[in-house]
């Protein structure tokens, strides 16, 4: 794994999806704008959720946390978790993982 964070990104990119789940169980009902903005060295990527149907609009949402094999790389910054953020993450992103970063909130 640590082979593909040692490279540094040198390109542009940006990606929008929704995603949601047609199956029963905790994101039932929930679906997820995700935005990706790559510039550089930079990868900012926005997961924002909310209720599909406007009933349910009003109820709280959920907020996921990246994957375990993200999380050297990843900094959660915004809801703020209430601690001291450090800059820059222990790993970074190589152009070969940033595709499959993307993917991995499909």
């Amino acid at each position: 794994m640590d082979e593909y964070f040692k490279l540094s990104s040198q390109r542009t990119l940006r990606t929008c999806h929704v995603i949601g789940s047609s199956e029963p169980g905790p994101l039932y009902g929930i679906e997820f704008l995700s935005f990706t903005y790559v510039v550089g060295k930079l990868t900012l990527q926005l997961l924002a959720p909310r209720w599909k149907s406007l009933s349910h609009r009003g109820r709280p949402l959920i907020s996921l946390n990246p994957n375990v094999y993200w999380e050297q790389a990843v900094i959660l910054f915004w809801p703020h978790p209430g601690e001291f953020l450090s800059w820059p993450p222990e790993k970074r992103f190589g152009d070969d993982m940033i595709d499959t970063f993307i993917e991995s909130v499909q």
